[in-house]
């Protein structure tokens, strides 16, 4: 029996292993204006984490707690490209849920999480492997007057990002909503 516990050690971190690596890849795609099919640089893109525990409380919601981000903006052309590694969960008794992606630019309505289905993604995972193949965003510009509509960013609840995020991983989402909300005479207070 003593021989077994380091095959069974072994074997359970190549399973874990294996898990990781079947998780990387790269995500990719370009990012349009809805109407004219421009590209829109400089839009940030925003891909999040977050783990659950495998147990369920007795009212059975689970606790859930940031894993990872990553963000990235649009090049001149429109592209972004960022690496899907999200880490390692060592944790046994949490699991990392699909992440929720988020793409925003000011005077744009975003792809966020209670938008995906206007963008015509019926889940995460739909928007994920979409995102995993390279695909074109196309985000629809907000009509006049730009402060008083649905679809306007002012905060990061706006988005349906609801764990707090590292404002230092998110510097270039907080950088474009505060500008949307300085367009709309709103103070700004992610940046200072």
């Amino acid at each position: 029996m003593a021989n077994k516990i380091p095959v069974i050690a072994a074997l359970s971190l190549v399973g874990l292993l294996s898990g990781a690596v079947a998780m990387a890849g790269q995500y990719h795609g370009t990012v349009v204006d809805a109407d004219t099919g421009q590209p829109l640089p400089g839009a940030a893109v925003v891909v999040v984490w977050y783990k659950k525990l495998r147990i369920a409380f007795p009212t059975g919601d689970a606790p859930i707690h940031l894993h990872a981000v990553k963000e990235t903006v649009t090049d001149t052309s429109g592209r972004f490209a960022m690496s899907a590694w999200r880490r390692i969960d060592w944790n046994p008794f949490t699991y990392v849920e699909v992440p929720q992606i988020v793409i925003y630019k000011p005077g744009y309505e975003p792809l966020a999480p209670g938008f995906a289905s206007q963008r015509g993604f019926t889940s995460f995972e739909d928007v994920e492997k979409a995102f995993r193949h390279g695909t074109p965003i196309r985000l629809p510009k907000l009509s006049q007057p730009e402060c008083k509509q649905t679809g306007l960013v002012t905060g990061l609840g706006d988005l349906g990002v609801f764990v707090d995020l590292p404002p230092s991983k998110i510097a270039n989402l907080l950088r474009l909503i505060d500008r949307q909300r300085a367009l709309c005479g709103m103070q700004t207070f992610y940046l200072r």
